[in-house]
Order: structure tokens, then sequence, then C-alpha cells
């Protein structure tokens, strides 16, 4: 069995997979917490490790102490010139995060067709993928990351003095100054979301499919426009199942 970890800025995600690719357990421990986590028995069945990390080096020496006992050799992943049959356009392929190599190394996989890969997490990242030198060949054309949800928020509240940190929900025309602010950042994140997916349209000349994973996913895709309806997966697990389709490409 795998063990597939997604170290992000917050949050530790892992899953276990067995040889068919089904998830037989997965966890979540926030990265505060991540030196005192207790390691899962089922963790002790795995044979190989595989680890997306872009939450710094901090992290990666908690995670190594907490491995070590296991025995279990590690592969820490980093981006490439191409892999799983999609192609890196990054300048420095290895500069790409692996969160985002490995979200869309799993949309490729799964849909093998142009779309925009979005992670609603602590950063906002919309990376877009195109199908337009053979049907079985991606090519990863570039992408942007901003501030998340919260992040954008908070540096709202931290840096004006006369907004607070009420919290706030959507709505249309907002009449409170938390709502105004949780409003303000998630339409910010819609229209990033919504600029990025007509700009590939224009390109492959047809919709492409929007990608949404993270923490915030399914806030950002109640707001998209209707027009993107039919082309919307909300998902889960993406980084997870994209560290799955690495390992079983590795030698």
């Amino acid at each position: 069995m795998l063990l597939a970890i997604d170290s992000g800025n917050t949050r530790t995600k892992w899953a276990v997979f067995d040889s068919l690719g089904s998830i037989k357990a997965q966890g979540v421990c926030t990265n505060t917490d991540l030196n005192a986590m207790a390691i899962p028995t089922i963790w002790h069945a795995c044979q190989r490790i595989t680890i997306s990390n872009v939450a710094g080096t901090l992290i990666a020496a908690i995670l190594n102490k907490l491995l070590r006992p296991l025995k279990i050799p590690i592969r820490w992943i980093v981006a490439s010139v191409q892999a799983c049959g999609l192609e890196n356009s990054y300048a420095n392929p290895a500069q790409l995060g692996t969160d985002r190599w490995a979200a869309m190394i799993a949309a490729w996989q799964q849909f093998q067709k142009p779309c925009i890969v979005v992670n609603a997490g602590t950063a906002l990242t919309v990376d877009a993928i195109s199908a337009e030198r053979s049907e079985n060949h991606g090519i990863f054309l570039g992408g942007i990351i901003m501030p998340g949800l919260m992040l954008m928020q908070n540096s709202l509240i931290l840096g004006a003095a006369d907004i607070s940190g009420h919290a706030g929900s959507f709505q249309d025309f907002p009449t409170s100054t938390g709502t105004a602010v949780y409003t303000g950042a998630l339409t910010a994140m819609a229209g990033a979301v919504e600029t990025m997916f007509y700009k590939l349209q224009q390109l492959v000349d047809s919709a492409p499919l929007c990608i949404i994973n993270g923490g915030d996913a399914a806030s950002l895709a109640t707001i998209l426009n209707k027009k993107m309806e039919n082309h919307l997966v909300v998902t889960d697990n993406l980084v997870l199942q994209g560290l799955l389709f690495l390992e079983r490409e590795a030698p």
C-alpha cells in the first residue's frame, strides 16, 4: 500500500491507497499539531511513502521524524519537465509548487481535456491545462497565485484601522462590514477563476472544465458565473490522487 502525504500551508492531509488505487484510510492534522501526532496503525502496513510538502523545511523535518520509525522509503515530490502525460511550461519546472503539480497531474489523468485546476486553500491557485498537441498529452500553460479567502480577509482587517474582524457571510449587496469583507474576498477569488476560465476558453476554442479543490471550494463554486455550471467539478483529495499517479510512474 501507498501512504500519500500532502503538507500544505496550514494542514497536512494523508491517505493510504491500496494496489487498486482505492483509499483505505485518510486523515488530516493541522501543521501546528503535527509534532504530537500519533502514527495511525494502518501506516505500518504501507510499503511506500510519497510526499508533497509546500510548508517549508520545519514541516519536512517534523515529517521525517514522524515517519522514521516506519523504516519505509520516502519519495519527496519535485515538479519535473514532464510526468504522467503532462508537460510543465514553467521556466524553472522545479520551482512549481508540488501541490499544484500533483493536483494538475490528477486532473489531467482523470479528465484528459483542457481545464483550469483551482485550489482554494490558504492561497488560491488557478492553473491552466490545454490538450492542443494530442488527445493524450496535456500542457500546463501557466497559472496564478493570490491570497485565499482567510488571507485576503485578514490582510484587510490588519491593514485598515476601521475594519474589525467580525465574521461575515456572502450577500449580493452586503449590509455589514464583516459581510462586505467576506463577500469582497470571495468575489475577488471568483473573478480570478472566471478570468482564467475564459482566457483558456478563447485559446482552445471550447469551454474547458473548471476543477475546484480545497477547503473553500464549495463556497467559491456557488458564486461562479452560471455559464460555467455545466463545466464545474468540485472534488477533494486532488493532490493526494496526483501523488498516487506520480508514484505509479516512478521507476
